[in-house]
């Protein structure tokens, strides 16, 4: 990977303050990248972490991070030390959240046609794994065949396809443990393109495609095994929907 090249593709840049410089790799073997198991104490206190282990940084989902080695002073020093690419073969919209624990970075590729996973170990800046998960057909996507991101805890990686799947990755190999499809799939107008969310032992996944007519809902899986945790949480029918005489209850399912 060449630092001073600028992939025609979309590309996230690993920018740090210009006295800094020093501290990246000088082209020795650095050891293995550490890939610490992400715990549900640390998700947490995320606000306070300076990784950032999920999609918003922490739970309240301000994205403020608590690192001050870069500030108003300078900010103005900021030179590009790394570009990574997402490794998809056509362009798109790119969304991702990087996710980056203990000096590893998680990053997903637009679904362009497939949805892609890479990690890289950002003392080196190589690249660790990459995973291609090869979408069913998709004709119509909400908002277009975008990612989020993913989610980390326990020693995996969760992603949402745009084919309405919710795969756990080992967050070291980047090796399938499960997938589960999640809704009705992509004929009837379901799609996953947001980041999932872990909270405790369960994965948090709602769905894309409101603006097709679907029911959208809230759905839990277990982190471990992928098994549903809950029943989904629907919305209520739209009032131009709703057959006349029938039960509130009935109608929420």
């Amino acid at each position: 990977m060449h630092w001073a090249r600028w992939s025609a593709t979309a590309v996230v840049a690993a920018l740090v303050a210009a006295p800094l410089c020093g501290q990246g790799s000088g082209g020795a073997a650095d050891p293995a990248a550490p890939h610490a198991v992400v715990t549900n104490d640390m998700l947490t206190n995320a606000a306070a972490s300076g990784d950032w282990l999920m999609y918003g940084h922490n739970y309240w989902n301000n994205r403020f991070s608590p690192l001050k080695t870069i500030n108003t002073t300078n900010v103005k020093n900021l030179v590009p030390r790394a570009v990574y690419t997402h490794g998809s073969e056509r362009l798109g919209s790119f969304e991702t959240t990087p996710i980056v624990v203990a000096g590893v970075m998680y990053i997903t590729s637009p679904a362009t046609p497939n949805n892609i996973v890479r990690a890289f170990d950002l003392r080196t800046q190589k690249l660790l794994w990459e995973y291609t998960h090869k979408n069913d057909p998709v004709s119509t996507a909400c908002c277009g065949p975008n990612n989020r991101g993913v989610a980390v805890s326990g020693g995996s990686v969760f992603l949402g396809t745009l084919d309405d799947y919710l795969v756990a990755l080992d967050a070291t190999t980047g090796k399938v443990k499960w997938e589960v499809k999640v809704g009705d799939g992509p004929a009837a107008g379901y799609t996953e393109t947001m980041a999932p969310l872990v909270i405790g032992d369960n994965v948090i996944i709602g769905t894309s495609g409101a603006e097709y007519g679907i029911r959208g809902y809230v759905k839990a899986f277990n982190a471990a095994s992928g098994a549903p945790a809950t029943s989904p949480r629907r919305r209520p029918t739209p009032r131009s929907m709703r057959t006349p005489g029938r039960p509130a209850a009935a109608r929420c399912g």
